[in-house]
């Protein structure tokens, strides 16, 4: 849970550099893209995610060990 925090928090902290650089931070010569394409691709990833990662966590306290969903 706490990884799915700070993938949130991480994606946050990107977003607020992009709107402080300003649209030019989405160019492809820009570094600062790649920096926010990295987190929010990554971000994609079952563990990742702030919603599954609660929902884990929840039912690993409980002892529910039926899977989230099929896909993950």
């Amino acid at each position: 849970m706490d990884v799915g925090h700070a993938s949130t928090c991480l994606r946050q902290a990107v977003q607020l550099l992009l709107t402080v650089s300003g649209a030019s931070s989405f160019s492809q010569a820009s570094l600062i893209q790649r920096h926010w394409r990295d987190p929010e691709t990554s971000a994609r990833h079952p563990t990742l995610n702030p919603g599954l990662a609660r929902e884990i966590y929840g039912r690993a306290l409980v002892g529910d060990e039926r899977p989230v969903s099929p896909m993950v």
